[in-house]
């Protein structure tokens, strides 16, 4: 086990390690970091707990993003080698977690290597303002080798911890409850239910505090039948990546008909409001992919996000609403 470990400690940091040259990108790296002087302001624990910035609730990673740059300086080097180590921490996890589960350490190796350098890690990892799904994860882990050790109070104190980081793991009790029945085989009984009540709890409360920090937009702007789809498609499009990681983008159109957005467009209190960009048009701009884009819907904050950060390819789609 040692050497398995010492061999996921040493490849993951090298698969990694030209990240650390990177720069900012201006896709929310300015306004989560560089120019976000909150990080910097005294009143940080306050303001981390009640802030809506960037639409996410997730106090515990502005408060890590925040002793970084008091320590280290607001440099891209020391944020990108945050997200590095916690990475390489969450392989290591994820090395203990199918070890026990498969009881087999080779199983665990190959698992963790696996998970590591997925190109689908690349996003999180690279991208300094996702740090927040590394940190997430490594509490999520926490509390799953701790539930297996059947300590399900401090399982539920890890998961707490992954919530405050950001609330992504809010299907964690049911994927704890899949996992009794396999691979662990254990005896269904009420106290399965029981015993995860503080798990759903905190999973529920997380969820409030996360819409507390969206712009929910009205079923008269986007219907139920395309939020469906929307969730349909994100499902298939992740099992797609995970099994087939190829031509992968950050820009991700999302299954809307173009046409409802040339309809809400011309509806007065869209345009004023500035509801409606387009990821697809910012991709056709970029790369050329106009032939196969979709549109989606963005609130205010992130149109005038999207303007500053591609001003020209705004001004060729939307030249009466960019200065």
């Amino acid at each position: 086990m040692r050497w398995h470990l010492l061999a996921i400690a040493v490849l993951v940091p090298l698969s990694f390690l030209p990240i650390l040259s990177n720069d900012w990108v201006s896709w929310d790296d300015p306004e989560a970091i560089v120019d976000n002087e909150a990080l910097r302001s005294p009143g940080l624990l306050g303001w981390a707990m009640t802030t809506d910035r960037m639409s996410h609730f997730q106090p515990l990673s502005w408060l890590v993003w925040a002793g970084v740059d008091r320590a280290f300086g607001a440099g891209p080097a020391a944020f990108h080698a945050l997200s590095l180590l916690v990475h390489t921490v969450n392989a290591l996890l994820v090395y203990l977690l199918i070890a026990r589960l498969a009881s087999s350490g080779l199983a665990g190796l190959l698992g963790a290597l696996l998970y590591a350098v997925h190109p689908l890690r690349v996003e999180p990892v690279a991208w300094a303002s996702a740090f927040p799904y590394l940190l997430a994860t490594t509490f999520v882990l926490l509390a799953t080798l701790a539930y297996l050790r059947s300590r399900v109070g401090l399982a539920s104190v890890a998961y707490g911890a992954s919530l405050l980081a950001r609330p992504v793991a809010l299907a964690f009790p049911l994927a704890l409850l899949v996992l009794d029945v396999y691979p662990l085989r254990r005896a269904r009984s009420p106290r399965l239910l029981v015993e995860k009540a503080p798990l759903l709890l905190l999973s529920v409360a997380g969820l409030a505090l996360e819409a507390t920090r969206r712009p929910f937009l009205g079923f008269d702007r986007f219907a139920v039948g395309a939020r469906l789809t929307l969730v349909a498609e994100s499902v298939l499009a992740h099992a797609s990546r995970l099994l087939w990681p190829l031509r992968l983008t950050p820009l991700d159109p999302l299954p809307i008909d173009p046409a409802l957005i040339a309809r809400a467009a011309r509806s007065p209190r869209h345009r004023d409001e500035g509801l409606m960009a387009s990821r697809a048009e910012m991709a056709a701009g970029m790369d050329g992919m106009a032939s196969h884009a979709r549109a989606e819907v963005f609130g205010d904050r992130y149109w005038q996000r999207w303007v500053r950060s591609y001003p020209e390819i705004a001004r060729s789609f939307y030249p009466d609403r960019v200065d």
